[in-house]
């Protein structure tokens, strides 16, 4: 599998179709990182596996895979005018799309009887999906979001019902979330001391004015470029420590979810 598929030629896609490579396609990183945008109509005409992703939540800012269809369709749209994507292309995408791409689609993907019963049922009683009855894939892909989804089903076992989660304590992972980060954020803040001690900095960033000053003894001046660049690094680089933790809690809690399941 190639995942994001961004920077590819005639060359490259027939290589592609040759040793039937399949695609993971992820537009919202792709637009938010400005990576480009992949060529899905020439991946689907060449009948290439094309499934839709969201990237790792460390990198994009939302995993909503609804949201995902909508600003992939309409990227798609955009740049490609003559290959109009259709959103129920999108919607196959997103499914079956995804389990062919992962040579799962004889277990997921779609509702088949023998198949795991991976399901999602979605509130279609909203004003923004009135009236549902009327074109109902396109009001799925055009207008829905992933708060629409009340019930979601793993493997036939039911994770969340009537928008609670049923395998974990929601309320305590975002306790231990908070806590987490008040841990890190306190560790980066000693750290960032340290550093700045030790370089007889007194570093102050301004968010308003998005600024750095640098205090010396009494005297305070504009920082020079070298050392708000050095800030900056500093500062991002804590930024991410207290991001990675994050991360790897999401990751422990994802793992808690799939073991509770399976159980």
């Amino acid at each position: 599998m190639m995942v994001h598929g961004v920077y590819v030629d005639d060359h490259d896609v027939a290589k592609l179709r040759e040793y039937d490579v399949s695609i993971a396609s992820c537009p919202r990183i792709n637009a938010q990182l400005g990576m480009g945008v992949a060529p899905l109509a020439e991946f689907l005409n060449n009948g290439l596996r094309v499934g839709l992703g969201t990237d790792s939540p460390a990198a994009t800012d939302s995993t909503d895979m609804i949201s995902e269809m909508h600003i992939g369709m309409l990227i798609q749209r955009a740049v490609t005018p003559r290959n109009f994507m259709k959103s129920s292309t999108m919607l196959e995408m997103a499914t079956i799309g995804g389990a062919r791409a992962l040579r799962m689609d004889d277990k997921v993907g779609s509702l088949e009887v023998g198949k795991r019963a991976d399901i999602i049922t979605v509130d279609v009683e909203q004003p923004h999906l009135a009236p549902f009855g009327l074109m109902p894939v396109q009001r799925l892909v055009y207008h829905a979001m992933g708060q629409d989804v009340d019930c979601v089903i793993v493997d036939g076992a039911i994770a969340m019902e009537g928008r609670k989660l049923t395998q974990i304590d929601e309320r305590k992972v975002l306790d231990d979330a908070a806590r987490a980060l008040d841990a890190r954020a306190e560790e980066a803040v000693a750290l960032l001391e340290e550093i700045a001690q030790e370089n007889h900095l007194n570093i102050t960033f301004s968010a308003e004015q998005e600024d750095v000053t640098v205090q010396i003894g009494h005297t305070t001046r504009p920082a020079t470029r070298q050392e708000a660049f050095t800030a900056f690094v500093i500062f991002f680089g804590l930024v991410g420590i207290c991001a990675g933790g994050f991360f790897v809690l999401c990751r422990e809690t994802s793992s808690y979810k799939k073991e509770s399941l399976q159980q």
